[in-house]
Formats: C-alpha cells, sequence, structure tokens
C-alpha cells in the first residue's frame, strides 16, 4: 500500500506499484481534477483495479475494502474529501496542517508536523516504508 500526503497546497505520493509483495511497476497515484465544480488535487491509494474509479472521475467512488482516496479543493485548502468503501467525507485537518493516507500514513503525518513539506515526508517515508517506493510525485494547487 502507497502513502499519499498533503500539506499547504501540495500533494506527494510514491508511485510503486504491487502484486503482494513484489514491486511490478510504477503508476500515477495522484492529480489535479475538478471536484463539485472546483480546482482540486485527488490522491489514491490501495487496489489498482478500483483507481481509475476514483482519480480524475467526474463521480469519484470507491469500491474496495482495500482502498482509500481523498481530495482537497483549492477554495478548502484544510479540508479533505476522504473515500472509502462506505462512501466519503469531509475532514477538517486545520488542527494539524496536513493530511495523509496509506500504509505510510502515520510517518508522513508526524514527518510533516515536525516541517518537512509533502515531497519531503513521502522521500523519508519511502526510505522506511516497505509498500512506499519509486519516483516521487507532486501536484500543486
Amino acid at each position: 500500500m502507497t502513502t499519499v500526503c498533503y500539506k499547504n497546497g501540495v500533494m506527494a505520493s510514491d508511485s510503486g506499484a504491487y502484486g503482494g509483495d513484489i514491486l511490478s511497476g510504477y503508476v500515477k497515484k495522484i492529480c489535479k481534477t475538478t471536484y463539485k465544480g472546483e480546482e482540486a488535487v485527488a490522491g489514491f491509494s490501495g487496489a489498482l483495479w478500483s483507481r481509475d474509479q476514483f482519480l480524475g472521475a467526474d463521480n469519484p467512488e470507491i469500491k474496495s475494502n482495500e482502498s482509500e482516496g481523498f481530495i482537497v479543493c483549492k477554495s478548502q485548502p484544510l479540508i479533505a474529501h476522504h473515500f472509502n468503501e462506505g462512501g466519503s467525507i469531509a475532514i477538517d485537518f486545520s488542527h494539524i496542517g496536513c493530511y495523509a493516507i496509506g500504509g505510510g500514513q502515520e510517518l508522513a503525518i508526524g514527518m510533516m508536523r515536525a516541517g518537512m513539506s509533502a515531497t519531503e515526508a513521502i522521500r523519508a517515508v519511502s526510505e522506511i516504508h516497505t509498500h512506499t517506493k519509486g519516483p516521487i510525485q507532486e501536484e500543486r494547487l
């Protein structure tokens, strides 16, 4: 499982795609998009077969219990619209100033709260977390 994080208008992720514990390639896990008519960035973590139903979709959804995603809109840069198999919920993360999902979520949040940018946190998590690997991807609001 990957790690995707967001801080100060920047979303970052690794790009490693796994079949079990085997790195099988690299894929895009974040993108610029629109959500409810607004400029936004979206990030996805989980089963690759459900990624295209979320990233860049007009009506994003998650249909796998092994997947999750989130969208941050330019007009609300401290609200994450978090999606999973059960639907979506808006999460206000203004009290910590950053947000993350995936296998390295806790590491990434700790690193960002300690002062790292989203991109620096993904780079650091990729040195520690088994399933956070590959070239770093970055999108800006």
